[in-house]
């Protein structure tokens, strides 16, 4: 039998009739089926989990939306809702592992994280749809600045920046730049804008989407090209260290259970010094312990911070200890600079149950020492999910930050795929030192520079050589600001207007 390609053609074409409108007009069609939107959702919702489970892939998060958002605008005004709800369930499945694997966090946290997360999928699906029924062209951009927009609104609501489009695509070099330029929200509303624009090219017909198509391959482009030039200019390299102490396991359940003993105190704190002297007998200038490095009470305070000023005095090095204060109740970074300046920061954003039942919140955006040529500034692990505290330090001259964080097994590599982001967001350099997770030293450009995982079978000494930018807070976001969510408010506007002129 021999092939017919004119016939293969043809009965390709008479296939896909049921599922694009006819070629001189630019709307969408319907699928009758509630079975094959269902399975495209699901699908969306499968790659997505698949794309995060267990560690970031970040070019399968792009495309995993894709199915979903064709099945929305095949189905038109037939009730987005249930696509955005089976997405949204399978998606963020993680969230549940995540909980289910530290029994500390709280059914309510969970429960809320996931109905929050499923609604926002929802919610963008709904002005996918609505906009496609008036104005088919703009609905990938509408869709964008919906994802956007919404994303803004959960750090306003302080719900934190963890679970966005942006952040599973921090392995992606080209979208620091774009995030110099306008933040992860900037890399969300690219992220959204490319998926939703495919699935509009796989749907509709007509100029007007091949238009549109092209207009989003060029502001694509432009935000790349714009955004490379926005990251900071390169100067000195500082030998910077990551330091994280094997906890003895009985001193670990003790502190655990909220018990503080004088002895442990002490030799937790002489272990850091050791590792500390290490550090510095390798150059580092700048060293961080994790958080929760040492739990001290009432009466061990005057002691730590005499010799944690002492140790920075002694090894000539700056020094980043983190600390839980039993008495005041704060989860605290001690920062001390070997002319004698020291300067205490409460962690800003406590984790929603597991700390927010114990620990006081801090009120400072960040902590920080030192002055031209190498100021240094702290923020604590899930304050990282909130850029606001890092880009007010850029605006103060800090050039390094560092992050001492404490994660659990299950969550600690897609816990550190953003941090890239906080660096190139505001040309920062950024030390991450992890207790039970990863520690990370990343350059102003989002360039992980040096990496290592806490184990538990051994001490974790990180040692690495980074640049820290020509001026801090050079990048455009840094100056500006959040001007991509005011950008996504217009836009809707201009739909809106669109929809009712129509």
């Amino acid at each position: 039998m021999i092939l017919d390609p004119r016939r293969a053609r043809d009965a390709a074409r008479s296939a896909l009739t049921p599922l694009v409108a006819p070629e001189q007009e630019s709307v969408v069609t319907r699928v009758e089926s509630p079975l094959v939107a269902g399975s495209l959702a699901a699908l969306s919702g499968v790659l997505a989990l698949a794309a995060e489970w267990t560690a970031p892939q970040p070019l399968l998060a792009w495309i995993a939306p894709v199915p979903v958002l064709v099945a929305t605008l095949l189905r038109r005004e037939r009730d987005p809702w249930w696509l955005g709800l089976l997405w949204g369930l399978l998606a963020h499945v993680p969230v549940l592992r995540w909980a289910w694997l530290n029994p500390n966090w709280p059914l309510g946290a969970t429960c809320g994280a996931y109905a929050g997360l499923v609604g926002l999928r929802v919610g963008q699906l709904e002005v996918l749809a609505a906009t496609a029924r008036v104005a088919p062209a703009l609905a990938p951009v509408a869709f964008a600045a919906a994802v956007t927009l919404m994303e803004w609104l959960l750090e306003c609501a302080h719900l934190a920046l963890w679970w966005t489009w942006a952040a599973p695509l921090a392995p992606i070099g080209w979208l620091h730049g774009i995030s110099a330029l306008g933040g992860t929200y900037l890399v969300s509303f690219v992220a959204a804008l490319g998926a939703a624009t495919l699935a509009s090219m796989l749907v509709l017909r007509g100029r007007a989407t091949l238009a549109a198509g092209f207009g989003a391959a060029v502001v694509v482009a432009a935000f790349a090209v714009a955004g490379v030039r926005s990251l900071p200019g390169l100067a000195r390299a500082v030998r910077v260290a990551a330091v994280v102490h094997r906890l003895d396991p009985i001193t670990a359940t003790r502190w655990d259970a909220g018990e503080v003993r004088h002895e442990d105190t002490l030799a937790t704190l002489a272990a850091y010094e050791q590792l500390t002297r290490a550090a510095r007998t390798r150059g580092a200038s700048v060293i961080v312990w994790p958080e929760y490095a040492v739990y001290v009470a009432a009466d061990d305070l005057p002691l730590w911070r005499e010799r944690v000023g002492r140790l920075a005095a002694d090894t000539g090095a700056t020094v980043v200890a983190a600390f839980i204060d039993v008495a005041q109740g704060g989860n605290r970074a001690l920062l001390a600079m070997p002319g004698g300046e020291v300067v205490i920061y409460t962690k800003q954003f406590l984790a929603p149950g597991i700390e927010s039942s114990w620990l006081r919140p801090g009120t400072a955006p960040f902590g920080a020492v030192g002055a031209d040529p190498l100021r240094v500034g702290a923020r604590i692990c899930y304050d990282a999910e909130y850029a606001g505290g890092f880009r007010a330090a850029a605006h103060a001259g800090v050039h390094l930050i560092a992050i001492p964080s404490r994660d659990w097994r299950g969550i600690e590599v897609a816990h550190a795929a953003p941090v890239p982001f906080r660096a190139s967001e505001n040309g920062l350099a950024v030390v991450r030192a992890t207790r039970g997770g990863r520690s990370l030293v990343v350059d102003p450009h989002g360039t992980i520079v040096a990496q290592a995982d806490d184990t538990g079978t051994a001490d974790v000494l990180l040692v690495a050589d980074v640049p820290v930018a020509e001026k801090s807070g050079a990048t455009l976001y840094g100056r500006v600001g959040n001007w991509p969510p005011t950008l996504a408010a217009v836009i809707l506007v201009l739909v809106v207007l669109r929809a009712e002129a129509v």
